[in-house]
């Protein structure tokens, strides 16, 4: 009775039938006749009104709901040929073995859905073949594998990883994630004030963007997609794009490790790296050949390097170390800035140090490029500064300077 009464609320989501009656009119009262006249009348509405009430939140159990479910299943491993969709506030609970979820085509939830809401997400993988979509207030414990999209609605929970090879990646807003999130070539977005703890990667190209308030305790890391990070957001790690992306991070951002557009020590790398006003860096801002441009009221607590780009240190703004270039590109100090360590390029490149500026070190232009320091900024040519640029002629493309390496990996 109970498994027939699942069945006729998951038929009635979906189709409504039109109830008829014919009656002789001869062979029965006149009241008889108009009496049942109203019941027909009801019965007839009778699926228009259902679809007026609002549908039951249905718990399914596997292993023994599995075939309302449209799934089969072989021990703990099961198979949904005809994708798996589940309705508002419908919950799915699973043994405590590790369980297997194959879905063929879609797998969705209405607003609401709980799957395997009070079990380990390490017990329950997850493999869609097309796309994923989770309903605003969803709840989700399971690793998962998509073929297509993976979308959570806003004010989501989520614990396990996301993997995609294309799809792109959307947690909504003020929504958590407790795992990893990895594309190969596809986007990953994360909404306004969410939080995700975890790493966050593409290993080939795909825009990774953070949105306005969130917070990331994990890194991010592309080999040829933009980052990006929205205003007032917390990034407790690093970022690195290896080979072509550029990172642009809103005002107010917090980084605690370090921003760059290349491996450390790598000559490779040519994404432009730009920080917004009042942000916060732990750790260096590197790159080969992007250039960098620091915005005002931003303070930088390692170096600032490049190979080829223009370094651009904005008025009021503040680096904790050193400011080099190991090849050419100007290097532009603005008005009441600080850099606590030495300012140089070490083949070509002009230096401009602004009004009120104040180094901690040595502003040196090694080879070629003109050396500019304004009457009433402030050169302490402290050989004992914090953060210096290396000595001696760094080659390009190939670094052979061992302190220079050690800029990148700082």
């Amino acid at each position: 009775m109970i498994n027939l009464f699942r069945i006729t609320l998951r038929s009635l989501r979906i189709h409504s039938k039109s109830v008829s009656l014919q009656l002789e009119p001869s062979c029965y009262p006149a009241s008889w006749r108009a009496n049942m006249r109203r019941w027909v009348f009801w019965l007839a509405a009778l699926p228009l009104l259902l679809l007026w009430l609002p549908a039951q939140a249905i718990t399914y159990k596997l292993p023994s709901d599995s075939a309302l479910l449209g799934c089969t299943h072989q021990g703990q491993t099961y198979t949904c040929n005809a994708g798996l969709p589940l309705a508002a506030g419908d919950i799915l609970t699973i043994p405590s073995a590790v369980t297997i979820i194959n879905i063929i085509g879609d797998f969705t939830t209405g607003d609401g859905g709980q799957i395997n809401a009070d079990g380990d997400a390490s017990k329950l993988s997850i493999n869609v073949t097309g796309n994923t979509k989770l309903g605003a207030n969803s709840t989700l414990h399971a690793n998962l594998t998509g073929g297509g999209i993976v979308i959570t609605g806003s004010n989501s929970h989520v614990i396990g990883d996301i993997t995609t090879i294309a799809g792109v990646v959307t947690i909504g807003n003020n929504s958590t994630l407790t795992g990893k999130i990895k594309t190969d070539s596809a986007a990953i977005n994360v909404g306004d004030d969410s939080t995700v703890t975890g790493d966050i990667t593409t290993t080939v190209a795909g825009v990774v963007s953070i949105g306005d308030r969130s917070t990331l305790n994990g890194n991010i890391s592309t080999t040829s997609g933009a980052i990006n990070v929205g205003d007032a957001s917390t990034i407790n790690g690093s970022i690195l794009t290896t080979l072509a992306g550029a990172i642009t991070l809103g005002t107010n951002v917090k980084i605690t490790g370090n921003v760059a557009t290349t491996y450390q020590g790598s000559v490779i790398g040519a994404g432009a790296i730009v920080i917004g006003g009042g942000s916060q860096i732990g750790g260096s801002v590197t790159t080969n050949t992007g250039a960098v441009t620091i915005a005002s009221s931003t303070k930088v607590d390692g170096n600032v390097a490049t190979n080829d780009g223009a370094i651009t240190v904005e008025a009021s703004a503040e680096i904790g170390g050193a400011v080099c270039t190991g090849n050419s590109g100007a290097i532009t100090i603005g008005a009441d800035a600080k850099v606590e360590g030495s300012i140089e390029t070490a083949k070509a490149g002009a230096i401009t140090v602004g009004t009120r500026a104040e180094v901690g070190g040595s502003v040196t232009v090694k080879q070629a490029g003109a050396k500019t320091i304004v009457d009433d900024a402030i050169i302490h040519n402290n050989v004992t500064a914090n953060g210096k640029c290396p000595n001696g002629k760094v080659t390009y493309p190939k670094i052979q300077s061992r302190q220079w390496r050690q800029i990148f990996m700082h």
